[in-house]
């Protein structure tokens, strides 16, 4: 069976309960991961494994086929007042 490619869209410190949650489930795997500081995305993407890096999320939804993208963000910090 295929594995469930999963892509994330923010690399801050909530998204490491995403990245961890995901590595536990034995039929997934993160591909791609994307923040607008790349050097926290390619710090994810060290520390879990994760192939590609992207700094713009655009770029990475065009380029990768995953069957879920998850946006890591602080529900805070996307609601506009």
């Amino acid at each position: 069976m295929d594995k469930v490619k999963f892509g994330l869209i923010g690399c801050g410190r909530i998204s490491a309960k995403h990245f961890e949650a995901i590595a536990q489930i034995e039929d997934a795997e993160i591909i791609a991961c994307a923040d607008i500081i790349k050097a926290r995305a390619l710090e994810a993407a060290e520390k879990y494994k994760v192939k590609s890096v992207y700094k713009d999320y655009t770029k990475m939804l065009k380029s990768e086929v995953c069957g879920y993208y998850l946006y890591t963000k602080r529900t805070a910090s996307t609601y506009r007042y």
